[in-house]
């Protein structure tokens, strides 16, 4: 029998590393999902030497001056010698050669400028693009390596399921991992069960955790026709006699109690059941004597309800009264 034991420790140990492979694998695969590849910088549009309003207006004294060159030109040519006639003309025409001169040498260093302003744009770009690049490197060496750390996951998680699968301890109906069950899987149950001793051989620790389940199912079952319960008296009309006669308890919920359940009993008969932190709610068309239990925690014995109550179970911190029942309107929280 301890060599059984020994295989069911095994196997829920098996079943615990491929449960945190999987789960590891999860994570990884949702950092994948999360990461996005580096965004790409902007490309470098180069400046072009432009045409302003002061380079206009030189433009235009220029060629007032010419103009004005022109026609002194052509009418003293012919009526004085050609040397009077001709520096007249250049004398008109020397402020604007001037402003010509300066403006073709202002516009010489700002095109030396801006070359100067693109060539260094042009190499911060390829800084730029060649840093984008090493991330994109980077970011794909990353994604590379959280897949084949999936991968590896993946087989080790594999391999650990063939060895649940392929057990020849527990029937195959408890090693399944597609089995519903509300709060654990039956490998890590029993598992559990050997280790805090409370079962010594495999049919203890499969009977145990079958009758655990049932109460489980049932307090599931029992949850959910509270909930439709609880829905159906709020939907009744003010002054309704069905909403009049209907008892609600709402218990609280007590931590470090294994047992969760709740029950409300007539003459020693269950009437309602319930969870910690959930209501029950009951028939009650006259006065009458019950007994509330909170399994594992405390019970109030004899305790008169009347038509309509709606009672709230509190903490009250006293060592000797842990707990108090009021008389409410409504529940709040």
């Amino acid at each position: 029998m301890n060599e059984v034991k020994e295989q069911v420790m095994a196997l829920g140990k098996s079943y615990a590393s491929c449960l945190k492979a999987i789960m590891k694998s999860n994570e990884l695969g949702k950092k994948i999902s999360s990461s996005e590849k580096p965004q790409e910088p902007e490309s470098f549009v180069p400046q072009k030497l432009k045409m302003g309003c002061g380079t206009v207006i030189c433009y235009l004294i220029i060629g007032a001056c010419l103009l004005f060159a022109g026609i002194f030109w052509s009418d003293t040519s012919g009526k004085e010698d050609i040397t009077t006639a001709l520096g007249g003309a250049l004398m008109i025409a020397s402020p604007g050669l001037i402003i010509l001169l300066i403006t073709i040498l202002v516009r010489k260093a700002a095109s030396k400028k801006m070359i100067r302003t693109n060539q260094e744009g042009e190499k911060a770009a390829e800084r730029e693009i060649q840093a984008y690049q090493q991330r994109v490197k980077e970011w794909e060496g990353m994604i590379s390596q959280t897949k084949h750390e999936i991968s590896e996951l993946d087989k080790e998680a594999e391999s650990h399921l063939s060895a649940v699968k392929n057990n020849t301890v527990l029937p195959a109906h408890y090693t399944d991992l597609n089995y519903k069950y509300h709060s654990q899987h039956p490998i890590v149950a029993i598992f559990g069960y050997f280790m805090n001793g409370r079962a010594d051989t495999v049919k203890e620790a499969i009977n145990l955790y079958e009758a655990e389940e049932r109460e489980a199912q049932r307090d599931k079952a029992n949850e959910a026709h509270q909930a439709k319960m609880e829905e159906v008296a709020s939907t009744v009309r003010p002054g309704s006699t069905v909403a009049d006669t209907r008892v609600v308890i709402k218990f609280p919920e007590i931590k470090n109690t294994f047992r969760k359940s709740c029950v409300v009993l007539l003459e020693g008969n269950v009437i309602a059941e319930g969870r910690q932190g959930g209501t029950v709610t009951f028939r009650c068309d006259e006065p009458m004597k019950v007994n509330i239990e909170m399994k594992s925690a405390w019970t109030f014995n004899a305790i008169i309800v009347n038509p309509g109550d709606r009672l709230n179970i509190v903490q009250t911190g006293n060592f000797l009264s842990p707990y108090r029942i009021d008389n409410v309107d409504a529940f709040t929280g």
